[in-house]
């Protein structure tokens, strides 16, 4: 670690250093989990690693590399770090989620074009038990 530099910077830049610098390095644990096999499937998302084990090798040494810059600009500048919390991610999701799931109602795809009664009457119910479920999912997480 270098001793402090003696660098000024006023509040705005040391919190656009910091949201930077914590995105970036969040991207990276997200690259690193690749780099170490990760290989999601569920029902319509699939990620298919095809890194070769020399490119996760290299990867893993980038991120090693560039994460100890952080660091030492971390410890200079006496950076906090960004903690996120479980829960508070699980309801901003769900939140989210929510309310992209209802843009399926049949009322709301009409700005597609005209929606089949069968299409409204298949799709509909489907749509408001994801919506519960995702209320439900948040409700779990709240106090």
């Amino acid at each position: 670690m270098n001793d402090k530099p003696m660098v000024e910077m006023n509040a705005n830049q040391r919190r656009g250093i910091t949201v930077s610098l914590g995105l970036l390095d969040q991207a990276l644990c997200e690259i690193r989990q690749w780099a170490e096999g990760r290989e999601f499937q569920s029902v319509l998302y699939r990620e298919r690693n095809d890194l070769s084990p020399q490119q996760r090798a290299k990867i893993l040494t980038l991120i090693g590399e560039i994460q100890e810059i952080i660091s030492d600009v971390k410890d200079s500048f006496t950076l906090n770090e960004r903690i996120i919390e479980a829960v508070r991610s699980i309801r901003g999701h769900s939140s989210i989620l929510w309310e992209q799931v209802l843009e399926l109602q049949s009322r709301r795809l009409r700005r597609y074009g005209a929606v089949s009664p069968s299409l409204a009457e298949y799709l509909d119910p489907k749509v408001e038990g994801i919506t519960q479920r995702l209320l439900h999912l948040s409700d779990v997480v709240s106090p």
